[in-house]
């Protein structure tokens, strides 16, 4: 039976999160490098951030548009200024000019991959990516993102597979493209993060850890990643290391704390939950050192902050926290019979 961490690198909620700023990474570049004279100034209305107005000006230039590479080139620029919107109805719209564009360009690799990269947002949709990251492989486009997109598909399945066999089977398959991606790119965060996950769930926390304390030193120590700070926490406090696991835990909720509140709702619901994960963390290392005085704090924080969150989310997840935390406060609470 796998052990699982609550939501790993590959997981829902944190997916998302990690996908969107790499899409708009890769829009930021993909908008800036169009040579064609007649949408330069749709280049420079999108260099500038005014991503209505460049949108705009794709749609009016592309009936003028003769050559099927100029007509996908203006389809594949609209897709990418459709993401900068970050809402599910525009990344259906960028789908959709992806589609246009593959099918005038239908050898254009990195095109397949900003495919994959939306579906693969929807769990729905893993197959439909899987087929456009092999569509990759085929037209010769070998890619880190594209092994390491293959090995979170499978990855993910192995979270929802019925059996351990069928779990332990696609964990391999994860693995194999996850070596794949890393002899292209031996610090790939993402990849290293998923490798990180699948041997904590296999309950290799020595090996994990050091996977854990690898991407720390691949980030300054300002942009230190609170996520990775917190597995590498819990990650100790398996190993019995108690005190080490609680300075790294209260290290990653400052981290948290400090962490601008985004505008968009999604993207606060993640952070709220990264937070509440933390304080979980927080009560398992107190309660593992046999310190069960030292969880109360943190359960209190997990009742309110759940409370706070279930106004607007619900989860299955924060319920158990929820209930966890109940039963914590209430041993700990209730007088002596």
């Amino acid at each position: 039976m796998i052990n699982r961490i609550h939501v790993s690198f590959g997981g829902e909620i944190i997916r998302v999160v990690v996908s969107f700023a790499v899409l708009v990474s890769l829009v930021a570049r993909a908008v800036g490098v169009e040579t064609n004279a007649v949408l330069v100034h749709a280049r420079e209305l999108a260099a500038s951030g005014r991503w209505v107005e460049a949108t705009a000006e794709v749609q009016k230039q592309l009936p003028s548009l003769k050559q099927p590479a100029e007509q996908a080139n203006a389809h594949e620029m609209l897709g990418d200024l459709f993401l900068r919107a970050n809402t599910l109805r525009d990344m259906t719209n960028a789908l959709d000019q992806y589609d246009q564009a593959l099918a005038l360009a239908p050898t254009t690799g990195g095109l397949y991959l900003k495919q994959a990269r939306l579906l693969f947002l929807n769990p729905d949709w893993h197959n439909k990516a899987g087929t456009a990251l092999q569509r990759c492989l085929e037209v010769g486009y070998t890619n880190v993102d594209v092994f390491y997109l293959l090995g979170a598909i499978s990855k993910c399945k192995a979270d929802e597979a019925t059996s351990s066999q069928q779990a332990r089977n696609y964990i391999l398959t994860a693995l194999g493209h996850y070596r794949r991606a890393l002899c292209i790119d031996t610090n790939h965060v993402p990849t290293l993060g998923n490798i990180a996950d699948i041997l904590f769930n296999a309950q290799q926390y020595a090996q994990a850890a050091q996977v854990y304390e690898k991407l720390l030193k691949l980030e300054s120590a300002q942009d230190r990643s609170p996520a990775v700070m917190s597995r590498l926490g819990h990650t100790q406090t398996r190993l019995g290391n108690f005190d080490q696991a609680a300075a790294l835990l209260e290290q990653a909720q400052t981290a948290w704390a400090k962490t601008p509140t985004p505008n968009d709702p999604i993207r606060n619901a993640n952070l709220q939950i990264e937070r509440v994960r933390v304080l979980t963390f927080q009560m398992e290392n107190s309660l593992a050192a046999r310190k069960p005085a030292d969880a109360i704090a943190p359960c209190r924080a997990i009742r309110a902050a759940v409370a706070e969150l279930s106004k607007t989310f619900t989860s299955p997840q924060l319920k158990d926290w929820d209930q966890a935390a109940k039963q914590v406060l209430e041993s700990q609470e209730s007088p002596p019979k």
